[in-house]
């Protein structure tokens, strides 16, 4: 295992998009993460950074998956994974192997949450989801219904909107949940 050198990593500004802006409120230390949209593995290094356990990084874009699958190669803490979160039996799949954090950032899979029942989201601890509202992105009635679903299972949720750079296709929020 190699240690992780947030310099090595890829880019802590991805896309003009702060990791500590968006993640740095929700505690991973100890915890199994999995990054539903990982792109080419900058929030994962961001997570392994602040004492996350392990990362299991799911990327549906081939070239970008490729990217993380060489980028974390010897690194046994990151579990690569190419392909997508379409349907609730795939999330489960990455529930069951663990985890007890995920963070979407996926361009519509996050509406899989809708899905899923309250004994489901339970168990996990915290969610980090980003909520692009744009042609073909999230729809403020889906973002609704998530805050509901997981408030009604039991969680803390908010919203955050970040003004961290003009983004030219709509805005972007970050919805948190904590279950405690």
């Amino acid at each position: 295992m190699i240690g992780i050198d947030v310099l090595a990593c890829p880019s802590p500004l991805h896309w003009g998009e702060s990791m500590v802006a968006h993640y740095g409120g929700i505690s991973v230390a100890g915890e199994v993460v999995v990054d539903v949209g990982a792109s080419h593995g900058d929030a994962a290094c961001y997570f392994l950074s602040r004492g996350a356990q392990r990362v299991i990084a799911v990327e549906g874009d081939p070239l970008l998956a490729a990217a993380l699958a060489e980028w974390s190669a010897g690194d046994d803490r990151i579990v690569p994974i190419q392909g997508y979160v379409r349907t609730p039996q795939q999330l489960v799949w990455l529930i069951r192997m663990g985890a007890t954090v995920i963070k979407m950032d996926c361009e519509g899979c996050e509406q899989v949450l809708v899905r899923l029942p309250a004994s489901i989201l339970r168990l996990i601890k915290r969610w980090v989801v980003e909520i692009h509202e744009r042609k073909g992105g999230m729809t403020p009635a889906t973002a609704t219904t998530i805050f509901r679903r997981l408030s009604d299972a039991g969680f803390r949720v908010w919203t955050e909107k970040h003004s961290w750079a003009p983004w030219p296709f709509g805005r972007n929020w970050m919805l948190y949940a904590v279950y405690e």
